[in-house]
Parts: structure tokens; sequence; C-alpha cells
């Protein structure tokens, strides 16, 4: 062993700093995507039924007649 090393001077701003934080690892930077699931499917486009613009009043059907069928009347 050679000769004792020089003592280093203290710190002129005070204690050491402690030793930075680790990154955290990168699997916690997003959630896991876990479970896989597709998602879900985008609903089918449907025609606008014929009743969806009519006025709250025009929108009730006429209902049939109990004893009267539509076919009956021939003009």
């Amino acid at each position: 062993m050679g000769p004792p090393l020089p003592h280093r001077p203290p710190h002129p701003e005070g204690p050491p700093l402690p030793p930075p934080i680790p990154p955290p690892p990168h699997h916690l930077h997003h959630p896991p995507n876990l479970p896989l699931r597709r998602p879900p499917p985008l609903p089918t486009p449907r025609r606008p039924s014929p009743l969806r613009n009519l006025h709250p009043l025009q929108r009730r059907r006429r209902r049939l007649h109990p004893r009267r069928s539509r076919r009956r009347h021939r003009g």
C-alpha cells in the first residue's frame, strides 16, 4: 500500500446529496394492455326508420280495427 490519500475537504454546499433515484422500469410507464381484447365492433349503420323524422303527433301508427282486415277494402 502506498502513502495514505489526503482526505477530501468537506463539500462546500453541505452534506453530499443522496444517490439519484433510478427511473422506474419500462413497463410501468403505461398500464399493461392485459387482457388483450379486440375493441367492440362498431355499430352497423342502419337506415333511419321512417317514423324517426316525424312530429311526435304524426308518429303514431294507425291501429287496425279488430274486426276489419286491411285486405277487404278493394276500391
